[in-house]
């Protein structure tokens, strides 16, 4: 008989051959003995099954070839072996460092104090026996010999938000329910690309207002007809697999009003906008006459107005956001904005100034205090990267501009839009490369002023720069293909303040 490998393929026994006489059926299977709680175990059966096999061949006289003696020789023959099978597992013979302990490095239950096998499973009655770690593998167990198949540490960091890269969030991660949300679905929501969920979806978010709990979106396409209102409700989405489509460019908002609501990790589309317009519904995302809103790791793919448009508000944090192919500036702040936050931001091809400040004569109030910080305008084709024109006491820190046609950094009042004075703008620490058709900034007011301003290199990985990673930015024509970029000033929307 030949055993060639008993449980530990790393043992020095491994490589050994007991023979002795006939060949006898011993199980190959390496776990076979972890299967039955442990090696002590597994040879007590073997030990039983050969003593009971002999018992039952002799009294009923069917001995096999041979009869009853060379039955007794064979099985005799097998004791011996499994004797110093175990003899060698005693001594520490086997594998270097002695017998190793089950639920160690071969897995199984401790064989100290372990309870013997019984023909059922493992220890107690009913306890199943624990999992058991492949030799060579760093991925959890579900059952003995089976590698999980649940998880996988890149797939899972990608689908949840985080990057391998330390410190880097991604941008449109998935999102499970916030605690205590309600679920739109539960309101009748749809989200089938197909059926207009604008009713659903305004009676999902009053309700929320009146729980005053936040309002899970989950994964689907949800067509709305209208404008979307926030009244200090928060909504979430599961990422990019939450959309909200605009079936009609005029009224294509959602609108976050009220005190502190807040808007996440949700990818907005338009259906079509074939013109640009200056109208605040027009916006995918309006902050309009709202206190401590928020809007967060949001996908905006086109618009026909602004990405993001933060009206006549303060005290909002407009943060790690993409936005990309809108006919308007892309995030812009107006009708007296102040104190309001925009940080960490990415702004691509948009259809005039990628981040805009202004302030027009006919304004009630002029925008104050705000501040544009680490933020990236990219391959604006018709406008300036950060314009200040009209406002007054902006930041404007450590933003990089690359590829604006004009002037990368605008700190100016502008005469020919009709704005108010600008005053006191404090821009520094900026980089603006790439830009063709004018100066890197251009400053001309009362107080503030310019300062460590970088104009030459190239474009530094922006994962480090924002602590996220935007992806693979699209072109705006596989957003928008009819409209082009200056062709329109939203006269076509009578009564709106030129966005």
């Amino acid at each position: 008989m030949s055993i060639h490998s008993v449980g530990n393929h790393h043992s020095a026994f491994s490589a050994q051959t007991i023979s002795k006489g006939t060949q006898a059926p011993v199980s190959s299977n390496p776990s076979a003995a972890t299967e039955r709680g442990g090696c002590g175990g597994a040879h007590k059966h073997q030990r039983m099954f050969a003593r009971d096999a002999f018992e039952a061949a002799g009294a009923s006289g069917q001995g096999g070839v041979g009869g009853t003696s060379e039955l007794q020789a064979q099985l005799t023959q097998l004791l011996d072996v499994i004797k110093q099978l175990t003899d060698l597992l005693s001594s520490g013979k086997l594998a270097e460092g002695g017998v190793p302990e089950l639920g160690g490095a071969s897995g199984g239950a401790s064989q100290q104090g372990a309870p013997e096998a019984a023909a059922g499973g493992v220890g107690s009655p009913g306890e199943a026996a624990p999992p058991v770690q492949p030799q060579g593998s760093d991925k959890p167990v579900d059952s003995v010999g089976s590698s999980s198949a649940s998880s996988s540490n890149s797939s899972s960091a990608s689908s949840s938000g985080s990057s391998s890269e330390a410190g880097v969030v991604s941008n449109r991660g998935e999102a499970g329910p916030p605690p205590d949300a309600i679920n739109a679905k539960d309101f009748g929501v749809v989200g089938d690309g197909k059926t207009d969920d604008q009713a659903a979806l305004q009676k999902a978010l009053d309700a929320a207002k009146a729980s005053g709990k936040p309002l899970y979106l989950g994964p689907g396409n949800y067509n709305h007809s209208g404008v979307l209102t926030l009244d200090g409700v928060s909504m979430v989405g599961s990422g990019d697999k939450t959309v909200l489509t605009a079936t009609n460019p005029d009224q294509g908002a959602v609108k976050l009003t009220g005190n502190g609501a807040a808007l996440s990790n949700i990818k907005t589309t338009f259906a079509s906008a074939p013109s640009r317009s200056s109208m605040p519904d027009a916006a995918a995302v309006l902050i309009q006459g709202a206190t401590n809103a928020s809007v967060t790791n949001m996908n905006i793919q086109g618009a026909a107005s602004n990405g993001v448009r933060i009206d006549n508000s303060s005290g909002s944090k407009v943060t790690n956001n993409l936005v990309v192919g809108t006919n308007a500036d892309g995030i812009a702040l107006m009708n007296g904005a102040s104190d309001n936050l925009v940080k960490n931001n990415v702004v691509s091809q948009a259809g005039d100034d990628s981040f805009s400040d202004d302030s027009y004569s006919s304004d009630a109030k002029q925008d104050s205090g705000n501040t544009f910080e680490s933020n990236v305008s990219l391959d604006n084709a018709y406008g300036r990267g950060i314009v200040l024109a009209g406002s007054k006491d902006a930041k404007v820190l450590n933003n990089i501009v690359s590829g604006s046609k004009w002037v990368g950094i605008w700190g100016d009042s502008d005469p020919n839009s009709g704005t108010m004075t600008s005053s006191g703008h404090n821009i520094s620490g900026n980089t603006v490369i790439n830009s063709p058709n004018g100066p890197a900034v251009q400053y001309n007011m009362a107080g503030g002023g310019v300062s460590g301003t970088k104009t030459s290199g190239g474009l530094p990985d922006l994962a480090s720069i924002l602590g996220w990673d935007p992806g693979a930015i699209p072109n705006r024509t596989s957003i928008n293909s009819v409209y082009q970029p200056g062709t329109g000033s939203g006269a076509n929307n009578s009564g709106g303040v030129r966005s």
